[in-house]
């Protein structure tokens, strides 16, 4: 079984919180981040799955140089591999413009990886995982977009 596992790092909300200067988000200097928690059960639901039947887990994460810290965490507890997507148009996005972007990155991934689309043609994991929502804005959203571009169906 082939899994995909979306995960998003936060800002920690133990850490002390300033707005930026332009007011439109957190001034991240010196602002600690981990994994977002609902996303950590979903790495670690993957990784039971993926042990149970033989598969394997790919961590799929979105956002700047900081997220590879949250993708070295998923490799060190047992995910086989680790996408990075990074660009700098990705900042500031919304749940439909990151689960797009995962949407694609997902189905570039699985044909590349296998050499070859699943039998539906879509991208060739069995399952993709994300967390319900993210600690930091809430949307939940994310999951559903990433379906419903894939053309899969979806559980919430």
């Amino acid at each position: 079984m082939k899994i995909a596992v979306c995960i998003k790092q936060v800002p920690n909300s133990d850490a002390r919180l300033r707005l930026s200067r332009d007011g439109r988000w957190l001034d991240e200097e010196d602002l600690p981040f981990i994994v977002n928690e609902s996303d950590e059960y979903a790495l670690e639901e993957g990784l039971r799955l993926a042990e149970r039947d033989g598969g394997e887990v790919v961590v799929f994460s979105l956002g700047p140089a900081r997220v590879r810290e949250a993708l070295r965490k998923a490799l060190a507890v047992g995910a086989a591999r680790a996408v990075h997507l990074a660009d700098p148009a990705f900042d500031g996005g919304d749940a439909l413009a990151t689960g797009r972007a995962l949407a694609a990155a997902l189905a570039h991934e699985g044909r590349t990886a296998a050499g070859t689309a699943g039998a539906d043609g879509g991208p060739g994991f069995d399952l993709v995982l994300t967390g319900s929502q993210s600690d930091d804005v809430g949307y939940g959203a994310t999951g559903s977009v990433i379906a419903g571009h894939l053309g899969w169906p979806h559980v919430w």
